[in-house]
């Protein structure tokens, strides 16, 4: 993945409650900076831009376009939305992304995503961190042990 400084710069689409989770994460890692925050709702997006000291945006192709150092963008916005944001951030943008649960609402729509991130060369990072809960790993060990 192409960065800058070896620094991972992260713009977030869709600022509801999920969105603070992925801003701390954010901004407590030392290897990516947190740049904008978009919503269509400004409130919503001036909220995080309050919390995390960065520039909030009401249209994520002004975000986009206004900062074009980022490098990844998170797409944390209602499901249904998923497909759309991600197929226009790889295809139009060139971005990586990160998207949120439920990643997409067909099989169609990941392989088409993810065809068309490999033809563009970027990457999609689906979030799945349910896996590490206490309950899945029962069942991870137990499937393993037989």
């Amino acid at each position: 993945m192409m960065t800058k400084n070896g620094i991972v710069r992260i713009g977030i689409i869709g600022c509801g409650r999920i969105a603070g989770h992925h801003c701390r994460s954010i901004v407590e890692n030392k290897g990516t900076d947190l740049i904008a925050v978009c919503d269509l709702d400004i409130e919503r997006a001036k909220y995080y831009q309050d919390l995390f000291n960065v520039s909030a945006y009401s249209n994520y192709h002004e975000m986009l376009s206004q900062n074009p150092d980022i490098d990844t963008v998170a797409i944390v916005t209602p499901s249904g939305m998923h497909f759309e944001h991600a197929l226009q951030m790889v295809s139009e943008y060139q971005k990586n992304i990160i998207v949120e649960k439920p990643t997409f609402l067909k099989p169609s729509q990941v392989t088409e995503v993810y065809e068309r991130a490999s033809e563009v060369g970027v990457n999609v990072f689906p979030v799945f961190q349910n896996r590490y809960n206490l309950a899945v790993q029962r069942v991870l060990k137990g499937l393993a042990d037989g």
